[in-house]
């Protein structure tokens, strides 16, 4: 199975397209994968312009430097693996930035499933306030970085 873990966004940095084949183990059934290398990767934008990525490392593509999405414009990502099978994503907009409100950090002694994290519950809950248009099917992802080891 061809896993592709890709995020496009405007920001100046580099647009990274990861590729790996998943597979389970034959002997003991334990998940498992590796680089999907060798493989041409591509970005087709409104339906007229492909750009082409380049393998960085094993299973690793790179666009070119000067590439950032841009709000309102179509992407479709398109890949040839090594021996030759070809995959094609439905095409995205890139819609336009949401304006992020308030953002509290709250301490709580009950933020975490106490089955889950065996009888462990503090934790903190974030909060954003931010505009969620009705009537549109819209995703939004954040992502954090811990500084800190926890135990």
């Amino acid at each position: 199975v061809l896993v592709v873990d890709a995020t496009l966004n405007d920001l100046p940095e580099e647009q990274l397209i990861f590729l790996s084949l998943a597979q389970a183990d034959p002997l003991s059934g334990r998940f498992g994968q590796t680089p999907a290398t060798g493989a041409r990767v591509a970005v087709l934008v409104n339906g007229a312009t492909l750009v082409q990525a380049s393998e960085k490392a094993p299973g690793e593509y790179v666009l070119p430097a000067d590439f950032r999405g841009r709000s309102g414009s179509r992407y479709q990502l398109r890949v040839t693996l090594g021996e030759g099978a070809q995959y094609v994503s439905t095409e995205q907009t890139m819609p336009a930035p949401v304006p992020l409100g308030n953002v509290v950090a709250e301490f709580s002694t009950q933020a975490l499933d106490s089955v889950q994290y065996d009888g462990f519950r503090l934790g903190h809950e974030l909060l954003a306030d931010f505009p969620d248009p009705p009537g549109e099917r819209n995703y939004y992802r954040w992502d954090w970085v811990d500084y800190e080891r926890q135990y």
